[in-house]
This record gives structure tokens, sequence and C-alpha cells, in this order.
């Protein structure tokens, strides 16, 4: 499912700042795009995955992913340490779409909502039939 083909958008409001932003999709992707931010020397590219791989089987959510980029070289960095542990995070348990994220020193916790746009075609045919019988009377003499 190629998400910018659907109707299909999300608001993210978060929680530890109040801020709410809306995602975005890129081409031919089947995720939604938080912007870009920084953490230290990481650049930081968070994205709800709706890829089969991406949707929680216990709960159906998507998967809240992280790429860590370095900040100076944009070169994509290794998954490891602390990395590997802010690489994916599920909703928390018992709360529809909140992910509790974390990374350094950066923690946030995110409310995302997600709206499917659904439109109809309505198509509407009328037939009308009418009948009619005419009966000539002429005015009896008298």
């Amino acid at each position: 499912m190629v998400l910018n083909d659907h109707k299909l958008s999300a608001t993210v409001i978060f929680d530890d700042t109040g801020k709410t932003i809306q995602l975005s999709t890129k081409q031919n992707s089947e995720c939604l795009f938080f912007d870009k931010f920084t953490v230290g020397d990481d650049d930081i590219q968070l994205r709800l995955d709706f890829t089969e791989k991406g949707i929680d089987p216990e709960t159906g959510h998507p998967t809240l992913d992280a790429d860590f980029y370095n900040s100076q070289t944009g070169k994509k960095r290794k998954l490891k340490g602390e990395r590997l542990t802010a690489h994916h995070t599920n909703t928390k348990p018992g709360e529809p779409r909140c992910y509790e994220w974390s990374f350094k020193e950066t923690q946030h916790k995110i409310r995302v909502m997600i709206t499917f746009h659904a439109g109809i075609c309505e198509s509407l045919k009328f037939n009308d039939r009418f009948d009619a019988t005419i009966t000539k009377a002429s005015n009896p003499k008298h």
C-alpha cells in the first residue's frame, strides 16, 4: 500500500510540548514522516511504518521507526547501542496509538490520530412512467 495513493493523514500531538503537526508522505512510500530534528550530533527521521513488517501484530498499529544520520555528513548511522534501542517503538499498551520514544536526553510521548478519508460516488437513475386514458364524452341532448 503506497500511502500517497490513498486518502490517509495523521496528526501528531507531542504531549511533552503540546506541539501538533501533520505527517507527510513521500513518493512510493508506505510510511508517514515527521520533520527531521537533531539530538546531539544525530539528525533523526521518525516515521510511522505501515509496511506489513512494520505493523505490530498485537495492536495493528504502525511501528514508530527512527533513522539516524550524522548531522555533519548526512550519512546514515549504524544501529547499535542507544540508536538500536530507539530504532523501533510500538504503542503503549492500553493507550491507542500512543508512543513513548526516547534517545539520549530526549524523550517524547507521542499521540497519533490517523484519519482515513473516504469518498462516496453515487449515481441515481430515475425512470418514470405516466399512463392516461382519455375518454371522449359527448353532451347528451335533452
